[in-house]
């Protein structure tokens, strides 16, 4: 607690809380929540009427006193950050805006970190070596998508014989790329960290990212990508000719003379008579020319350990910042046409700066205060840009205190950039080697753009996004590019998976985006404070072409000598399957052109799907599942047409069950050719057994369908299918005689002798047809909705008792109703 006066008292504590009592009313200070810590001490000067204030929390001193608007925050153990590595680097793995680490490690297996938001992280993975009998640790690495497969890729290199590529894989996984000879690297020293370099750049624009390895003191490889991680050496004849044995620390990639090509810029700790810097225009298909200027040139050995390049002047062209350790700095502002002139004096780099190792990652670039300039970390000091193009150091106003290797980006989504800085033994000694520092900027605006490629290789390194900004009347105050993946140091890789813009408020702005397909978008008025995604193609062509691309990446990889030995197996296979399907019911099916078309392109897309796979998992795969698919289909193409089938009966659907008696079971059935609702009779199949029941009934039934009678049932149709006997008749919906008596009993005598008297007419009917009912009782009686009598149920009836019995125990006829002979099985004349 600390009193101002009677009217004024602050109170400092936990979770950040800062609150002010002021004429009577307390209010807490928003402003400082953002530093998440607990305060343990305040102290106050008033001076000019207002309060100077200096807080100590566990993490540092927060103070008001200086003029900026940001501070950084050490915040390493709160993130769950190991406290060592050489460097790192930041990538959106899982496409959450949110990037995730990977940790350079010095002799020991290097770290990837899941971003979990709110500043916190875990470690997911470990790039551990799959021999387990040796050693391995990367001297210097890469990163970017090789394959086109959505997930950033990265190549460890160790020396020339030990290297490995690991697949970006779902779930935070990596896989080794496990083909042989997939890369084929020339002498490469060993033991010289953070001297060496190498970085994935599409140097031909074709969408697939080539591989440029730096040495320290040999000749340098350019290797051209297949799109499948496969890799050529085509360094021979590119016409790059870098100075050997005076000491490269790397290369840095740009494309300075604005043609959409990347060129290549090489810096050297020892000078060759005088020149320290090597430029090579990229004039396309891997062939490289030579560009001089006069600032590549330098009067003493300035150990050039690094150097960054980025639009440090706003005019919309890549520049070169240069690290000379100890030595005068450069900064070279790009004329447009890579020719630059040095103005690292009059913009305050005049000042030497000495690092503790020679290391080629000390310098990284980003705008940290969201005021649309881009900024300079060196070694251990943070310097501010201004429209002025004048560096201001402000490195204890800040609260950054550590040396290392720099790397910038927006890890908790909040719109400015924190910082990770790493550094070696050698540097740091073998205590705290790294420390994550959270920005924590009030104010200030963004603009985030995230590519989503297609043509152009998938991380979209080379792509090109200029920011454009506008005063109120419209007159452009200024113009900034920045190169997704491109500029960095020789040791680390920017994030190219969100290029960040810090922008002024009070302007306008529009963004255009190219992509080295020379694909262009503008994006005119973008909302501020936001993420912005810029498509190369438009859907569906987007999708399609990344399909495209997955296919040919298939073709590439596929060996096809064993390809087609394993396609004679599955001819053979399914020749077999295929005899078997035919003489299922789904046999007409089987037989059509479409589905071996199917199974073939399900094997083709199964050979896609494990064209990476070990031999025995593909072979497992492509033989096994087409096999349980067809089975499948099979099984269940049968039971569909069975189901089908047991619901239609002839042309006639059945709808539900009306009944069943000793002949059989009655449904209603709609008839699918007249569209009208009938009575289906399904006979019992024991009495079509005996080949004299069928002739009778398919004599009388011929017979009764020519009935045309009102009290007679009408018949449509006797038929037979391969399961069924069966007797189609009109549908009666007026009940049985049995269940008009139950309802109206008792009947009078004129509704009793009308009855009988239709009764009679209908049996008169039949009889004159020579044709025996044999069964006649009320529930054979029915009513149309007319009330008019019908006469059903006859005719079935001269089979031997023995040959009737049903698993109900009934007989053809009704005991009670039949003849005497009739049950004791003598012959029925009448």
């Amino acid at each position: 607690i600390k009193i101002i006066n009677e009217n004024k008292v602050y109170i400092a504590g936990a979770n950040s809380s800062l609150i002010l009592f002021e004429n009577g009313k307390w209010k807490q200070n928003e402003n400082i929540k953002i530093f998440e810590d607990d305060f343990q001490d305040i102290s106050i000067i008033t001076e000019n009427e207002s309060d100077k204030i200096w807080i100590i929390g566990n993490n540092g001193i927060y103070t008001n006193t200086q003029s900026y608007d940001f501070s950084f925050t050490d915040i390493t153990s709160q993130a769950s950050l190991r406290k060592e590595g050489a460097g790192g680097v930041f990538f959106d793995y899982n496409d959450d805006n949110y990037p995730e680490l990977f940790l350079i490690n010095e002799k020991s297996p290097n770290l990837f970190y899941e971003n979990r938001e709110n500043n916190s992280f875990s470690e997911t993975f470990t790039f551990l070596n799959s021999k387990k009998d040796e050693q391995f640790f990367s001297q210097f690495n890469a990163f970017g998508d090789v394959n086109n497969d959505g997930y950033t890729d990265v190549l460890e290199i160790m020396d020339d014989l030990h290297f490995r590529l690991s697949f970006g894989e779902s779930s935070f996984n990596f896989s080794e790329k496990r083909r042989q000879n997939y890369l084929k690297p020339d002498y490469i020293q060993s033991d010289l960290h953070y001297s060496l370099s190498a970085k994935f750049v599409d140097f031909d624009n074709d969408g697939n990212l080539d591989l440029y390895i730096s040495n320290y003191d040999a000749e340098d490889m350019l290797f051209k990508n297949d799109g499948t991680g496969n890799f050529e050496n085509v360094y021979k004849n590119s016409g790059i000719n870098k100075f050997i044995k005076h000491r490269s620390f790397g290369a840095v990639f740009s494309d300075f003379n604005n043609d959409n090509f990347t060129d290549i810029l090489i810096i050297y700790r020892s000078p060759k008579n005088g020149k320290n810097i090597s430029l090579f225009l990229n004039k396309k298909n891997f062939l490289f020319e030579e560009k001089d200027d006069q600032t590549f040139y330098v009067n003493s050995a300035p150990a050039t350990f690094s150097a960054r390049a980025a639009d440090y002047n706003n005019d919309g062209f890549t520049d070169v910042f240069i690290f000379n350790g100890g030595e005068k700095l450069k900064l070279l502002i790009n004329n447009g046409d890579a020719s630059f002139k040095d103005c690292a004096d009059s913009a305050g780099l005049s000042k030497t700066i000495v690092h503790p190792e020679p290391v080629n990652g000390v310098i990284d670039a980003a705008d940290i205060n969201n005021d649309g300039w881009t900024d300079l970390f060196i070694g251990s000091k943070l310097f501010l840009n201004s429209p002025q193009l004048f560096f201001t150091d402000v490195t204890e106003e800040v609260g950054i205190n550590f040396s290392g290797n720099p790397s910038f980006a927006d890890t908790d989504n909040d719109g400015d950039m924190d910082l990770f800085i790493g550094s070696s033994v050698l540097s740091m000694g073998e205590g705290i080697r790294a420390a994550f520092y959270r920005n924590n900027l009030i104010g200030g605006g963004f603009i985030k753009i995230k590519l989503n490629t297609d043509l152009s290789n998938r991380s979209g390194i080379g792509t090109k996004i200029f920011l454009t900004g506008f005063d109120k009347n419209g007159k452009q105050k200024y113009k900034i590019v920045k190169e997704a993946g491109l500029g960095s140091s020789p040791m680390l890789a920017t994030d190219f998976t969100s290029i960040h813009f810090g922008i002024d408020t009070a302007l306008t702005y529009s963004v255009e985006v190219k992509f080295p397909s020379g694909v262009y978008k503008i994006i005119n008025q973008p909302e501020i404070n936001k993420t912005i995604e810029v498509y190369e193609s438009s859907q569906p062509s987007h999708s399609l072409i990344l399909t495209g691309k997955s296919f040919n990446r298939t073709l590439l990889l596929i060996s096809w000598q064993i390809e087609f030995i394993k396609l004679l197996f599955f001819v053979l296979l399914f020749y077999i399957l295929f005899k078997y399907g035919i003489k299922t019911k789904a046999g007409k099916f089987v037989k059509k052109i479409y589905t071996p078309a199917i199974l073939i392109l399900f094997y083709a897309f199964l050979i896609h799907l494990t064209v990476e796979s070990e031999i025995y998992l593909s072979i497992i795969v492509s033989y096994v599942l087409p096999s349980v698919g067809f089975l499948v289909f099979v099984k269940k193409t049968s039971d569909y047409i069975e189901r089908k089938e047991s619901k239609y009966i002839s042309h006639y659907k059945i709808l539900e069950i009306l009944g069943v008696g000793g002949t059989g079971e009655v449904f209603k059935a709609v008839d699918v050719n007249e569209n009208k609702i009938v009575a289906v009779k399904v006979l019992n199949p024991q009495l079509m057994k005996d080949e004299e029941n069928k002739k009778r009934l398919n004599s009388e039934g011929r017979l009764l369908s020519s009935m045309n009678h009102p009290n007679i049932v009408k018949v449509f149709e006797f038929g037979e299918t391969e399961k069924h006997s069966f007797v189609a008749m009109e549908y009666l919906s007026g009940g049985t005689l049995e269940e008009f008596v139950e309802k109206n009993y008792p009947l009078s005598s004129n509704t009793i002798i009308n009855i009988a008297e239709q009764v009679c007419s209908g049996l008169k009917e039949i009889h004159g047809k020579n044709i025996l009912h044999r069964d006649l009782k009320s529930q054979n009686i029915m009513f149309d909705e007319n009330n008019v009598i019908r006469i059903m149920d006859f005719g079935l009836s001269k089979s031997p008792l023995v040959s009737t019995m049903t698993s109900l125990g009934t007989v053809i006829g009704t005991l009670g109703y039949v003849a005497p002979e009739q049950v004791t099985n003598m012959y029925v004349d009448q």
